[in-house]
């Protein structure tokens, strides 16, 4: 829908895929949802208030400095994204522990 909206506006943008290490690269041919994965629609100076009043009649978020967790839909129950934070808790945890128990053990 964001890429469909300014195309039929006939405002000029760029589509690009960034993540949370800071890789920016150009819209894949089938990007995919996950955390600290977001799209950005890059337009022109002089075209950005008109890109953001189209932007802003669809139904998500507009955002400059989108969080990691911002994949979730709006409104959604959040079942999964509350598992996934679960177990990316329990993974840090583990590796934290490893450290620790290296760091012990070490001669």
């Amino acid at each position: 829908m964001a890429d469909a909206a300014p195309k039929e506006a006939q405002v000029p943008y760029f589509t690009r895929e960034e993540t949370v290490s800071g890789m920016r690269v150009a819209m894949p041919a089938a990007p995919s949802m996950e955390p600290g994965v977001w799209w950005a629609i890059i337009v022109p100076e002089e075209c950005a208030e008109n890109a953001r009043n189209i932007l802003s009649e669809l139904p998500f978020e507009i955002t400059t400095i989108p969080d990691v967790w911002d994949t979730q839909p709006a409104g959604a129950s959040g079942r999964f994204g509350v598992w996934y934070r679960v177990f990316a808790v329990l993974m840090l945890a583990c590796i934290l522990y490893a450290i620790v128990m290296a760091l012990i053990h070490t001669p």
